[in-house]
């Protein structure tokens, strides 16, 4: 007749299934890490190859520089005189709309909004000019 072991030698047989169970999960964690720090070695590794092959060739940005200076230079030039007669532009069709609100609050019981709709127009102030940031 076979006798089954007693609770402490089960006990005793798990012991180490149990903890080669958690090694096995201890093991698992530690390789997940490792591989997420692979990976951000591995994107930092390309960002860095990537920016010293931009350096491999100093001498193309030295000759360029003076032109940026003075595309750079041109741009602002253009955009401060733009802006300027713009600002002029928009200030003659302030003064416009101002007259044309006049105009209709003067009149406004002698006409009928639908025997001229032109009357009801009105020019826009003019924006060129759009930022990049983000709203």
């Amino acid at each position: 007749m076979e006798t089954e072991p007693s609770n402490d030698a089960k006990s005793e047989t798990d012991k180490p299934a149990a903890q080669l169970v958690r090694d096995i999960l201890v093991l698992f964690i530690h390789l997940q890490t490792a591989h997420r720090d692979i990976t951000e070695l591995e994107t930092n590794v390309t960002k860095t190859t990537k920016d010293l092959k931009s350096l491999t060739k100093p001498s193309l940005f030295l000759n360029a520089y003076p032109s940026v200076l003075k595309e750079v230079n041109r741009r602002l030039l253009f955009d401060n005189l733009i802006r300027e007669d713009l600002s002029n532009l928009n200030a003659v069709i302030k003064g416009e709309i101002a007259m044309r609100k006049r105009f209709l609050t003067e009149n406004d019981e002698g006409l009928h909004e639908t025997f001229l709709p032109e009357l009801e127009l009105v020019p826009s102030v003019i924006n060129l000019f759009k930022s990049t940031k983000q709203e």
